[in-house]
């Protein structure tokens, strides 16, 4: 393969520093309480086949308390700040080197919000995040995610969280969707459909493929009961939302790790999940992700490039042409985030 064949745009990176892990859930004995810097993020994304050129920042799950309203609300807010201050150049001790290469390579930003507050509390959130915003930086923000997979169900149902995404879609900002077959169980999937039925037009991100159950056996699989309604319900979430994108992204945090030290195994595990999900979505709304550094706890740190192969290889069963592979890796997110 060439060298630099490919330039990727990756839709979903983590980052903070040892500085800023108090705004996290990571204490002391978790593994990902470390670095994991945007100069950590280049430093382990390097790879002959392909060059990184930029990132999507995703929100990280700081601390919150609702309870407090937005006065509950300052870590998500901290956490902002700190992505900011890498565009702006501003970073504080400890929390890496400013360059102009980092500067440019945040594409853009996925903060947190309250979702479950409602659309007035939202609205006055985000005007929150702009009046603290050091420059114009807040023209990067594109959109919004609250993580639903780990939330109660009936979480997305409830009314304020419903007219929140309507304030979203009304205003122009995406919402990264984030659910978990394998974690959460399929009543996730059908209380998105009810969401989705009730604000379709807004454009979703639908994350990690939504997080499938690999541990199924792949020979076993067309006849497996959840993979069935798992693979119906993705049907009506694609029906449901017509602006909707996949990231193809996530799995090798559902895979073990002794599957992930064969390539050709993680194919076969991933690609009956990938398949449904791609027939639906295919090449123009499927955009590329690694999740670092969250993929790292089974992947290790050089996960961008392992899962850029078990992609390719993905690829390469369903014969997709290189300039197919190209929108994937590097054009469509320009579309999903409203960056055109």
């Amino acid at each position: 393969m060439p060298s630099k064949k490919y330039k990727i745009i990756d839709s979903h990176v983590h980052l903070f520093s040892k500085r800023n892990l108090k705004l996290l859930k990571f204490d002391e004995g978790h593994p990902l309480h470390s670095d994991f810097r945007l100069d950590e993020y280049i430093k382990y994304s390097e790879n002959e086949a392909f060059q990184i050129d930029g990132l999507v920042f995703i929100e990280t799950d700081p601390i919150a308390d609702l309870s407090k309203g937005l006065e509950g609300c300052e870590y998500p807010i901290q956490e902002y700040l700190y992505v900011a201050r890498n565009i702006t150049g501003n970073l504080l001790t400890d929390e890496g080197e400013t360059s102009e290469l980092k500067q440019n390579f945040i594409k853009a930003i996925v903060p947190w919000a309250p979702m479950p507050l409602g659309k007035i509390l939202v609205s006055s959130y985000i005007e929150m995040l702009k009046s603290r915003s050091l420059i114009d930086e807040f023209s990067l923000v594109k959109g919004f995610r609250y993580l639903v997979q780990d939330k109660p169900p009936n979480t997305m149902l409830q009314r304020d969280f419903v007219q929140s995404l309507k304030w979203l879609d009304d205003n122009n900002f995406i919402f990264d969707w984030g659910i978990d077959l394998r974690c959460g169980g399929l009543w996730q999937f059908k209380e998105t459909i009810e969401v989705l039925k009730q604000v379709p037009n807004l454009k979703y991100i639908i994350n990690h493929l939504t997080k499938p159950n690999l541990n199924i056996d792949p020979t076993k699989i067309e006849v497996n009961d959840e993979f069935l309604q798992w693979k119906n319900y993705m049907k009506q979430i694609y029906v449901n939302s017509p602006n909707s994108y996949m990231k193809l992204s996530g799995g090798f945090s559902e895979l073990s790790s002794e599957i992930i030290e064969n390539k050709d195994k993680c194919v076969e595990y991933i690609f009956p999940w990938f398949k449904v999900c791609f027939d639906l979505w295919n090449v123009n709304r499927t955009i590329w992700a690694s999740n670092w550094p969250v993929c790292t706890l089974t992947a290790d740190e050089d996960l961008t490039s392992k899962w850029f192969e078990v992609t390719e290889m993905l690829f390469d069963k369903i014969e997709l042409n290189e300039e197919s592979r190209r929108k994937i890796y590097s054009t469509n997110y320009l579309k999903a985030y409203n960056l055109i």
